[in-house]
């Protein structure tokens, strides 16, 4: 999925969950080009009113540590790069 389409993924995402205000952005840090994906959520999310919560991953590990309590919670939804 190509950096330019993470508007439309944020506004998707924002109108399938109502009163969304936050979303979880969980980046692997070794794939360099995550980077410009991150900058393209950053951007979009200004532009859609909502507030972005980088997480770090470096290993699948990380992914079940931090996405599924994320899931369960619904403190903030989800967005895998």
């Amino acid at each position: 999925m190509s950096a330019e389409l993470m508007g439309k993924r944020l506004e998707l995402l924002r109108d399938i969950v109502p009163g969304l205000s936050r979303v979880a952005v969980l980046s692997q840090t070794a794939n360099p080009g995550n980077a410009e994906y991150l900058r393209q959520a950053e951007l979009a999310a200004a532009a859609l009113g909502l507030r972005l919560q980088p997480i770090a991953v470096h290993s699948a590990a990380d992914f079940d540590r931090y996405g599924s309590p994320l899931m369960s919670t619904r403190r903030a939804a989800p967005l895998l790069l």
